[in-house]
């Protein structure tokens, strides 16, 4: 539960993993009755979820898909937020340091779709 200053709001979610050899996958889930929205505090119901799946092709090379669903209203329908991504990690040392390329299309019902390219580095100390 968080907000206190307008509104009080409760978020819920739910987060699993698997993995088997060379292969993982993941989900996540939220709903929130409210939260602290990019614009303002919002007593609008949300709900979002994710899923990851990844395959080690060589133990420095792993390629990754993932899904992502954003429903910033569940009162409007028509504003569904999704994202698909493609991406390739190399890990130079482990996790402890790896580089990452990603391709993700952002498909919007209210919003002009786009694309971006997303290229980074992990470093763990």
């Amino acid at each position: 539960t968080a907000g206190h200053n307008d509104i009080d709001y409760f978020v819920t979610g739910a987060y699993a993993v698997y993995e088997y050899k060379k292969f993982f996958a993941n989900f996540g889930w939220a709903k929130a009755d409210g939260y602290n929205g990019a614009r303002k505090l919002t007593s609008d119901k949300a709900e979002g979820f994710y899923t990851t799946l990844g395959y080690k092709v060589h133990p420095k090379v792993q390629f990754l898909a993932r899904y992502d669903q954003y429903t910033p209203n569940l009162n409007n329908s028509d504003d569904i937020r999704r994202e698909y991504s493609a991406g390739i990690n190399y890990f130079i040392k482990g996790q402890a340091l790896k580089l990452i390329l990603n391709y993700v299309f952002c498909q919007n019902d209210l919003f002009k779709d786009s694309h971006r390219i997303i290229l980074g580095t992990q470093l763990i100390l």
